[in-house]
């Protein structure tokens, strides 16, 4: 079960990332939209990020991802053991 958990989370964490740049883009045309009151001569619908899932199964055994997994399964194995 925290297998499932660990995996969702990597993946999550990476589809969150991805869509930093468009938050950037959407973000900065609104900036301008409200100091200047007209949407900038550059803006266009920013593109949806491309999902990859080689980059999001890596997220794995990130440190900030791996170590809370890794402390929940030790947990897990000692009361697993003492119970």
């Amino acid at each position: 079960m925290i297998a499932a958990f660990w995996v969702l989370d990597a993946v999550n964490k990476n589809f969150r990332e991805d869509y930093k740049k468009r938050r950037d883009e959407v973000s900065s045309i609104l900036r301008h939209l409200f100091k200047h009151k007209k949407t900038p001569a550059s803006a266009i619908s920013p593109s949806l990020p491309s999902h990859r899932w080689g980059e999001a199964l890596k997220k794995i055994f990130e440190p900030h991802v791996f170590i809370v997994y890794l402390a929940l399964f030790a947990v897990s194995v000692v009361l697993f053991l003492v119970l």
